[in-house]
């Protein structure tokens, strides 16, 4: 499909924006007065994702909307933007229908006939051109990208048949990556609903969701629940008291017991071979703390009220002075007390509770009168706990589908727009075809 080639320097020309461009300026200097409806005025806050957002843009009179057009601030589809103030190198290669205009922020480039729109978007957004940005940005507080020093920054330009085939090559990348975020964030509206209704109202031994209109409800201090759940503290659901580890681990010692940090919660699972060690002599002196497979961990510091369950090969481990360890008893299984404490009846309670402003943190005694509304049943925990996990195995197999084709697109970048890999095949193949 395509040919190495011993270097770029040998088959394509670096040009600079201002000789690639047969227009290439910056938006307007001042804001029009925003108005209910209008035309758009576009600023970097509205380019995402490789798009305009028009439903985020300002809106603005007719009168200046053509006023700014007649001054060259306007972009028409084919145009490829680029943010030069604040949040610099978002890129978008314009090809929504509608003609806005475009505020300072924003570099208005218009591709000369022989560069596709499509490569010209691409290489703006490869690390070398990125790089260049950087190195011509100016500003502290507020980062600037001059119109006078985007002029100078370098593409590669190669003939236009592989322009065409590079950009469509990426351009068909970057829609799959688009259509698995939109499938992530279909499936996490659905966890959203389920989380509501699966533990505000649960399943009946039929597999239904229940509803007032057909079931028993009572009052309780969570709200309306079915009769036949609990709200109880969280104190009173352990089978060993909730409490937090170690104050002063010391040093890291290689082959020493794990503990576990806040900022080892960041992600969805605890990264054992990240966690710091302490001496076997330290761990012992804590071992009222010392979590084992089946157990909770809960971030009392900086993030309050992360939770994540501890893995088997975890276990034996401890814990610091800001995360607490929660031992589920007999009444409530493990994984539905964690989408439990997850939901927003068990956040309300701890933003009541949390003490700090830019360091928040909450007690082991707040912790332990959380309310937890639960199923006396012992297996409707679980039919709730597993549509619960089967549904977050989906989110986590197209979020890895979704990093997975980001590592590609990111490779393909570096061989395509670099010249290292070669697309002449294809496009001897496209031409034979015509």
């Amino acid at each position: 499909m395509s040919e190495q080639t011993p270097g770029i320097e040998q088959v394509w020309k670096r040009e600079p924006l201002s000789t690639i461009c047969s227009r290439l300026t910056d938006g307007s200097h001042l804001s029009p007065a925003p108005q209910p409806a209008g035309p758009a005025i576009a600023n970097v806050k509205d380019l995402r994702n490789g798009h305009v957002d028009l439903g985020s843009c300002t809106r603005i009179s007719e009168a200046d909307f053509r006023k700014l057009q007649s001054g060259g601030c306007g972009v028409n589809p084919g145009d490829v933007l680029l943010s030069k103030d604040g949040t610099i190198g978002k890129v978008v290669v314009y090809e929504q229908p509608e003609s806005i205009t475009a505020l300072s922020s924003i570099c208005i480039m218009r591709p000369r006939h022989g560069v596709d729109r499509r490569f010209l978007g691409q290489a703006l957004r490869s690390s070398d051109f990125q790089q260049q940005i950087e190195n011509a940005t100016s500003g502290s507080a507020l980062k600037r990208l001059v119109l006078s020093n985007i002029q100078n920054l370098e593409v590669p330009v190669p003939p236009l048949p592989e322009q065409q085939c590079i950009g469509k090559i990426l351009d068909t990348i970057d829609t799959v990556i688009e259509q698995t975020e939109a499938i992530i964030a279909k499936q996490q509206r659905i966890k959203t609903g389920l989380l509501q209704d699966l533990l505000t109202r649960g399943i009946d031994e039929h597999g239904n969701i229940r509803s007032e209109e057909t079931h028993e409800f009572k009052n309780s201090p969570l709200g309306r629940i079915p009769i036949k759940w609990d709200a109880s503290p969280l104190g009173t659901l352990v089978k060993e008291p909730i409490t937090y580890g170690i104050v002063q681990a010391g040093p890291h010692v290689e082959g020493g017991v794990p503990y576990i940090r806040t900022g080892d919660m960041s992600g969805d699972t605890l990264p054992l071979p990240r966690l710091l060690r302490t001496t076997k002599a330290i761990a012992k002196s804590y071992r009222r703390s010392e979590v084992h497979f089946g157990d909770i961990v809960f971030a009392l510091r900086a993030t309050v009220g992360k939770v994540l369950p501890i893995p088997k090969e975890i276990d034996g481990a401890n814990l610091t002075q800001g995360t607490a360890k929660i031992s589920p008893g007999s009444s409530v299984r493990t994984d539905f007390l964690l989408w439990f404490m997850r939901t927003p009846a068990v956040g309300t309670q701890l933003m009541l509770v949390q003490k700090g402003t830019t360091f928040t943190e909450i007690t082991l005694g707040d912790l332990r009168t959380i309310l937890i509304a639960f199923p006396r049943n012992n297996h409707e925990q679980k039919r709730i706990a597993d549509i619960l996990n089967s549904q977050q195995a989906a989110i986590a197999a197209e979020q890895c589908q979704g990093e997975k084709l980001i590592r590609l697109k990111a490779g393909l970048m570096q061989d395509l727009l670099s010249g290292k890999v070669r697309v002449t095949k294809l496009v001897d193949q496209g031409a034979k075809a015509r």
